[in-house]
């Protein structure tokens, strides 16, 4: 570096020969260091002198390695395994986090290159366990008198030592693949008295001291049990030229852990077999490490293949490397096949087994991150960033829409609602139009209480005024048969009972009876049963209130039904808020409701934001082209 204030630093070995010519300006700063192995311990006596490692001497290894990994191939045909000498846990079992000796050998095997610079070995690492399972000690078998069996003299204080052991088991439980992260559902074979170069014999390379251990009072006719458990640290390695075989057994977890190391000349083999993997799996979850992996190879084809394998968004995180990957690609063919990823996730986001919509919400997260980016083009045409954001809010509008059950459940009404109404008027009047067909009138009203804070824009929209209209008419027309003020009545007509003896206890609620006895029932304890269930804050009836009174017994068991005034004070208060509801709507949308008799909506028509004629006047979904027409029926 020819700067004044440059700095060039140099390190290597003591016998590496070299030479240190005379500077021509400037100053030279020489550092020198002689590199000491620590003892063990402290301790003179058990001290082991180790050849420190040397330019030469590495060389050396290394070509003599060399030698022996192209044979290898013929002679083992199967992983092998080095026992580490440190303690390591689940924690801190990681390439980064190995010791002294430890971090040496497993250096040197990720080192290993042939003559072309491509690493020999494919290195892993994992912790052999042994797992022990008997009975303390001291736990000694007495029996009293009076007694038909035995009892464990069992004290739960202290720390229990094994005494007799029942079973032991030694497997390898946890895996780090060669990108240093833990891999979950691994199937490497590893045969420990095959594969591990060891001569120490598997009841010693454990030590002593169990790692953990569970103790188990007695229970019933068992005894207390003790188990321990023991872990050793070990790496495990083979030629990069079995890794063919080694990906058909391993999983997918270690052959997107390898691709993440492979060498460039092997991407696209590795990540042909990640993504045939995917493909003769049913509904495979794709996370973002492996699209991730896929992005890598630096080919379109298989990121595209890997989204045809993805059910849906799997979370945040993988809307994250989506977004990433449409970057870095640029590709109109990823563009669409992202589309049609956000039209399944939004469809299948009403499942029950997603929770909570989950997968809409991360959808709003992946619209999130496309705005954040829209400065950065995601495809090659300058205008794709703008489109493809509201290409992706049709996809999720559309494919929300597939499933009716989405509109009546959505617990985010209102964030669906505002990407609508900010996509073509075709989108937005399917939307209008299902959430009308299916929603209740809570939902709707929660609709427009949202568009009236968007403002003007929502406000003069013709389908919002269409549908204020529709539930302004609903409101007054409940509000004139009621004379404006609900008066009293046991009817309960939105009663659904679901239990057993149904279409009689339905009768009941919507007349104008108080009390009704019903029987048929089993005997007293059913008669109990069904008046807990279904008058008790069990049921899943609705629209009824009643307290049930179990009486009699054996088949003259029965049940005294007693409407109660919570289902009527119930109606007073919706009627009280549905006043307010139709004073704020005509408030906001003012001289803009219609006089139509019998939807209260005006026959003129209006235009759309993109200059169509829109009729305000609707039944069904009808597009007919040019004048995209729809008729909306509310409130059946």
């Amino acid at each position: 570096d020819k700067s004044d204030a440059g700095i060039f630093v140099t390190a290597f070995y003591a016998d590496c020969e070299h030479e240190l010519l005379p500077i021509q300006e400037g100053w030279r700063l020489c550092l020198a260091y002689n590199l000491v192995m620590s003892r063990d311990n402290n301790d003179d006596n058990n001290f082991i002198a180790r050849p420190l490692p040397s330019a030469s001497a590495v060389t050396s290894q290394v070509r003599q390695v060399r030698n022996l990994t192209k044979q290898w191939e013929c002679l083992f045909d199967h992983v092998h395994g080095y026992l580490l000498d440190h303690d390591y846990t689940q924690a801190n079992l990681h390439f980064a986090d190995l010791k002294g000796r430890d971090k040496e050998v497993v250096s040197f095997l990720q080192d290993v290159c042939d003559e072309d610079g491509t690493p020999m070995f494919v290195v892993c690492l994992t912790l052999i366990q042994r797992h022990q399972i008997g009975e303390p000690e001291g736990c000694g078998y007495n029996k009293y008198s009076g007694r038909s069996r035995g009892l464990y003299n069992d004290s739960d204080g202290g720390d229990h030592v094994m005494g007799e052991i029942h079973d032991t088991t030694i497997n390898t439980s946890h895996w780090i693949g060669p990108d240093d992260r833990l891999m979950d559902n691994v199937n490497l074979s590893f045969d420990l008295k095959k594969s591990l170069l060891t001569n120490q014999d598997t009841d010693d390379m454990f030590g002593d001291d169990p790692a953990h251990h569970e103790y188990e009072r007695y229970t019933g006719n068992a005894g207390p049990t003790l188990e321990y458990w023991y872990y050793r640290g070990a790496v495990v390695f083979w030629p990069r030229i079995m890794n063919s075989k080694i990906m058909k057994t391993a999983g997918l977890t270690y052959m997107v852990s390898y691709l993440k190391t492979a060498h460039p000349s092997e991407l696209i083999h590795v990540g042909t077999a990640i993504v045939e993997h995917l493909e003769s799996k049913t509904k495979m979850h794709v996370s973002s490490s492996i699209l991730d992996g896929i992005s890598e190879t630096n080919s379109e084809l298989l990121v595209v293949r890997a989204l045809k394998c993805c059910p849906f968004m799997q979370d945040v995180a993988f809307a994250q490397t989506l977004t990433s990957t449409m970057t870095k690609f640029k590709s109109s063919a990823i563009d669409m096949e992202v589309l049609e990823l956000v039209k399944r996730t939004s469809c299948c986001a009403g499942e029950s087994s997603h929770g909570d919509h989950q997968p809409l919400l991360i959808l709003f997260q992946f619209l999130d991150l496309l705005q954040q980016g829209r400065k950065s083009t995601l495809t090659t045409t300058t205008t794709t960033s703008t489109t493809f954001l509201n290409d992706a809010k049709e996809a999720i509008v559309l494919g929300w829409l597939k499933n009716d059950s989405n509109v009546i459940e959505c617990t985010c009404i209102e964030k669906l609602a505002n990407i609508a109404f900010e996509c073509s008027d075709e989108i937005f009047q399917k939307f209008i139009t299902v959430a009308v067909k299916v929603s209740p009138p809570a939902k709707i009203s929660e609709l427009l209480s949202f568009f009236i804070t968007m403002g003007d824009d929502a406000i003069q929209h013709p389908l919002i005024i269409q549908l204020a209209n529709l539930r302004v008419q609903k409101l007054k027309k409940a509000s004139l048969q009621n004379n404006g003020i609900p008066s009293f009545t046991w009817k309960q007509p939105n009663a659904n009972f679901p239990g057993s003896h149904a279409a009689e206890v339905n009768s009941f609620f919507r007349s104008e009876k108080h009390t009704e006895t019903f029987d048929n029932f089993n005997g007293i304890n059913h008669a109990r049963s069904w008046a807990s269930k279904y008058f008790g804050g069990y049921g899943q009836g609705t629209g009824y209130s009643a307290r049930a009174i179990p009486g009699g017994h054996g088949r003259r068991a029965y049940v005294e039904v007693i409407k109660t005034k919570s289902a009527f004070q119930e109606m007073v208060q919706q009627h009280q808020l549905d006043l307010q509801e139709l004073q704020t709507l005509e408030k906001a949308f003012g001289h803009s409701l219609g006089e139509d008799e019998e939807w209260g909506v005006s026959s003129q028509r209006f235009t759309g934001t993109n200059g169509s004629a829109l009729k305000r006047s609707m039944d069904i979904e009808v597009f007919d082209g040019a004048n995209k027409q729809v008729k909306l029926e509310y409130g059946k």
